[in-house]
């Protein structure tokens, strides 16, 4: 699969990396990702 690169997607990216700084390492961070195999107004048609 590859990775998209979407304004969206890097900022989730941005986030959880900034977590992890942030948080201790026994902390859990969960992304739970949207099922959309298009991006835009197209994939938010499901």
């Amino acid at each position: 699969m590859t990775r998209r690169h979407t304004p969206e997607a890097d900022l989730q990216r941005a986030v959880v990396q900034a977590l992890r700084v942030a948080l201790p390492r026994t902390a859990i961070i969960h992304h739970c990702a949207n099922e959309v195999t298009e991006p835009g107004p197209v994939g938010a048609n499901v």
